[in-house]
């Protein structure tokens, strides 16, 4: 089993989580079930096939033993903002 879960997903965001401007955008939740760090540097999310790189991660990981870590998808430079 691959210790980087793709936790939860909020496509479609309502009434939910604001970002720091206030906007309530489409956000994720990843969650670490490993024993170590996961680096997120150089990994992305998309919502089609011909685009894969569509939302890179930020830098830095998913802290180790039961870390979350959460995100808003397409703000700013299109990437993943940690939330």
């Amino acid at each position: 089993m691959p210790p980087l879960w793709l936790n939860e997903v909020a496509p479609e965001n309502v009434s939910g989580l604001q970002d720091a401007a206030g906007h309530r955008g489409p956000w994720i939740e990843l969650y670490n079930a490993g024993t170590n760090v996961e680096m997120l540097e150089g990994l992305y999310l998309a919502n089609n096939y011909t685009n894969l790189t569509q939302w890179a991660f930020p830098a830095g990981g998913v802290d180790q033993s039961g870390g979350i870590q959460g995100g808003f998808c397409g703000r700013g430079g299109g990437g993943v903002d940690a939330g």
